[in-house]
């Protein structure tokens, strides 16, 4: 069953250039319980669509259901009731929490706002101290006196205090070491299966999307590229953008040298968008059709949804591999 599902959607944001055409006519579901890896570059618009789905950035068009109900316009009092269902973990775990404020304060404050007696409120945070893995003592402490690990534990416990249905996590180890990564996808998992949530994971880091997504979805300039299951996905990438950024990735296999396709060129202005496939100025394989006309999102053999002229979806003939795998020579 779809928790979440987003028909056509647009955000378009005047600036003083132009309009910004940040989400433009994108369309995916969620089902409960799923985790959605949402890749693309730097400047697509997968931020402005998480703040979008929170009513942060308002929708020029399109729509956006939440547990069956369209919230797309919802006003400030009908909105209130709809916060506890869907919450955020913020990329920038310490700009997100008031360094005024204890983190029992923080992850208190929309407990609060809802109604939460003192009493009652406390109690609910050490249960969610404890729910991240932090120590009671944390409740009078301030976010500088954590590690950047600890404090996004801290905002993944605001984030839940409030039994959401679906956390936006807009890149929410990005800026993590390594080790302490794969603690907090770890601990999102736990989460997730303990509590049944689910995620719309923004990343640009595909092999953590690897790890933790059900389903990936390929945005580019404000458009679904490609989305599919996340095995199919990874082992038949249809869309030649899909393909490019996944052969980026290096290998960790040491006895194998990969030959890559890598993007040429800078991702276009989102205010003057191109005609035809929004891909087709970067693509090598891009034709006459491409430039004129945009491609609709259709699925193909393996089950994966791909905007592509170029793919045979009745039997997922693509074109030429922007990677190949070869083998080392013996010494």
């Amino acid at each position: 069953m779809s928790l979440l599902s987003i028909t056509n959607l647009e955000v378009h944001l005047p600036t003083g250039a132009g309009l910004v055409h940040a989400v433009n006519g994108l369309s995916f579901d969620i089902t409960e319980g799923e985790t959605i890896g949402l890749i693309g570059e730097s400047g697509c618009g997968k931020s402005t669509l998480g703040r979008a789905l929170l009513r942060l950035s308002p929708a020029t068009g399109g729509r956006i259901e939440l547990d069956g109900q369209d919230i797309t316009h919802l006003n400030a009092k009908a909105l209130k009731a709809v916060r506890p269902k869907i919450q955020m973990i913020f990329q920038d775990n310490a700009g997100a929490l008031n360094p005024r404020h204890t983190v029992g304060k923080s992850i208190g404050q929309p407990l609060r706002l809802t109604g939460w007696n003192a009493k009652d409120a406390k109690a609910r945070v050490h249960e969610l101290l404890a729910q991240v893995g932090l120590s009671k003592d944390a409740y009078d402490r301030y976010p500088n006196e954590f590690s950047g690990g600890q404090r996004q534990r801290v905002g993944i416990a605001r984030a839940i205090a409030l039994n959401p249905k679906l956390i936006v996590c807009d890149e929410p180890v990005s800026a993590l070491d390594p080790s302490v990564r794969a603690q907090i996808i770890n601990l999102l998992r736990d989460l997730q299966q303990r509590l049944g949530i689910s995620y719309l994971f923004i990343s640009h880091d595909l092999a953590v999307v690897e790890h933790i997504a059900d389903r990936v979805v390929v945005m580019y300039l404000g458009q679904v590229m490609e989305q599919g299951a996340r095995d199919t996905f990874w082992k038949q990438p249809l869309h030649p953008y899909t393909r490019a950024l996944l052969a980026a990735v290096p290998s960790a296999d040491p006895d194998t040298v990969r030959v890559k396709s890598v993007l040429q060129g800078e991702l276009p202005s989102n205010i003057n968008l191109p005609a035809g496939c929004p891909f087709q100025a970067r693509c090598p394989l891009a034709t006459e059709q491409c430039r004129t006309e945009k491609p609709a999102l259709r699925r193909a053999a393996s089950g994966n949804d791909v905007a592509c002229h170029l793919v045979d979806t009745a039997s997922d003939i693509h074109p030429q591999p922007t990677e190949e795998t070869i083998p080392c020579p013996a010494p």
